[in-house]
């Protein structure tokens, strides 16, 4: 059993942790209804689906660099998949509009098994997690896999959510660029309240049923119930988790370090 937070462990974090509604950039549940009405053929439907994921985990979003770096073949095929799906690279202000990773953040099961038992090149290299927490669990190597995590007040949700975000500031940091994020407390603040921002919408958001999200996070080792409605994370969520309350120690003493007046902040563990 895990321990409840005390008045040591208390944060000062920025306020917009606290917030209770976060507006999704796109519906997972249109995508998908546009996607299944280009395709009779329901084969053809799921081998477009397995390579639009393939595509998004291990290439990215901007379409134009990808067709430069491919061979023939696979160009030939993702010109067919642009035209066909309409794909764009940027999604701008557009909730309807297809890019490569609003698909596989649409069938998040299939996304995060494809990281699990297939990918080769993830964006954040598996050696890479792998050196930052061993053992990190590849089923969370993606923002697919905030979809899978249940919108509960329980201290599992919490330990999910915040092991996954290890993982997602690392992605976020690889496709920004940024080689020194520990520069500023203005820079690691605003970066670390985007991805915040993006998971906690995606959790509010899912469209993936209560018990499909506990089946799966039993099933790929990261929650167990020891005893009915007694939920608990495996040890390889933990140490995610310890290393992502690490960081935030680090916020709340840049924070503290940067004087910025304090009511500006809410407590939040």
């Amino acid at each position: 059993m895990f321990k409840r937070c005390s008045q040591e462990d208390m944060k000062y974090i920025p306020s917009w942790l606290l917030k209770k509604n976060y507006e999704q950039e796109f519906d997972p549940k249109v995508i998908l209804s546009y996607i299944a009405a280009q395709s009779t053929d329901k084969k053809v439907m799921h081998r477009d689906m397995n390579m639009l994921v393939k595509l998004g985990i291990e290439r990215g979003n901007n379409l134009e660099k990808m067709a430069i770096k491919s061979s023939p073949e696979l160009k030939l095929e993702l010109q067919r998949l642009r035209i066909k799906y309409k794909l764009v690279s940027k999604a701008k202000s557009s909730k309807s509009a297809l890019t490569l990773s609003r698909v596989y953040e649409s069938v998040p099961m299939l996304t995060c098994l494809y990281l699990k038992n297939e990918a080769k090149n993830p964006i954040v290299p598996f050696g890479r997690m792998e050196t930052i927490c061993k053992n990190y669990p590849r089923v969370m190597m993606t923002s697919a896999f905030a979809y899978l995590i249940p919108n509960k007040e329980s201290e599992y949700f919490l330990l999910l959510k915040k092991a996954h975000l290890l993982h997602q500031y690392e992605f976020f940091a690889t496709i920004s660029q940024k080689s020194d994020l520990n520069s500023s407390y203005d820079v690691e603040n605003e970066f670390i309240s985007k991805i915040y921002v993006k998971t906690q919408a995606a959790i509010n958001g899912s469209h993936v049923q209560y018990e499909d999200q506990i089946k799966f996070l039993k099933e790929n080792d990261l929650i167990i119930e020891e005893v009915e409605n007694e939920i608990t994370v495996t040890e390889a969520v933990l140490e995610a988790v310890k290393l992502w309350d690490e960081k935030e120690r680090q916020l709340e003493l840049d924070l503290k370090l940067s004087g910025m007046d304090p009511d500006d902040y809410s407590t939040w563990c």
